[in-house]
């Protein structure tokens, strides 16, 4: 995970803790933009999900690397805690997320990558 340096255990417990740091590679660019929980296109910051930082981000800036000129959105949909089975077809959640990119591309664009990141 990117950032792993920032994420610490509590003590006693196996629940683990970001502790807001956010390294360089997962920094905000104006080309990169989220779709938030209002619907509406926002810079992208981390995090993301509101719980820690992913691969969101530097997943865009390495497309930047070989497209400076486009603009990228991104469109969280995790869900804290769930397994992969949770998001079969048919799902509670898979439909969401297919709202959520459905939602995404309606005033135009379209969805040219998926990044699935478990763990």
């Amino acid at each position: 995970m990117v950032g792993l340096g920032g994420v610490y255990k509590l003590p006693n417990s196996t629940t683990l803790v970001w502790d807001g740091v956010v390294p360089e590679e997962c920094q905000p660019n104006p080309l990169i933009l989220s779709f938030s929980s209002n619907f509406t296109w926002e810079k992208a910051i981390e995090p993301l999900h509101g719980d820690g930082i992913g691969p969101g981000i530097p997943f865009a800036r390495s497309i930047l690397d070989s497209n400076p000129e486009v603009e990228i959105g991104l469109v969280p949909c995790a869900s804290i805690g769930t397994n992969i089975a949770q998001w079969a077809r048919g799902s509670d959640l898979y439909g969401k997320m297919l709202s959520r990119a459905q939602m995404a591309v309606f005033g135009g664009g379209e969805i040219r990558g998926l990044l699935w990141y478990q763990g």
